[in-house]
């Protein structure tokens, strides 16, 4: 078998960067992004069921928070989708509209759990 010459930059994707150098901004830019409104619900659940006093919210606050939340992530996710050149703002943006897209379902099946419970209840209205 005849030897295969070293070639410069071998190992290295285009423009003398390692070869993998892009996977795990991206990935974490991803996952970021995902974990963005995800969080962000979390303290406003954690902040609801406490009773965050310090905030002064009421239970509707909360709620419009919740939306302004999941419908910001969906505006600024599907906005960065469309950032030409930079894969890591796109990964962002693709993770946090699956994010804010878990936030809607989270959402739709709570209100569903709540009229499920109110429909079953024996409590006369």
């Amino acid at each position: 078998m005849r030897a295969q010459p070293e070639r410069a930059g071998a190992g290295q994707a285009g423009g003398g960067q390692p070869a993998v150098a892009g996977a795990p901004p991206r990935r974490l830019a991803s996952v970021g992004g995902f974990l963005l409104p995800l969080a962000g619900i979390a303290l406003l659940g954690w902040g609801w069921a406490v009773r965050a006093r310090p905030w002064g919210w009421r239970g509707g606050e909360y709620a419009s928070a919740f939306a302004g939340l999941v419908l910001g992530g969906l505006v600024v996710g599907a906005l960065l989708l469309g950032v030409p050149r930079h894969r890591a703002l796109r990964s962002f943006g693709r993770g946090l509209l699956l994010g804010a897209s878990l936030g809607v379902l989270l959402g739709v099946g709570l209100i569903a759990l709540l009229g499920y419970g109110l429909s079953r209840t024996e409590i006369p209205f």
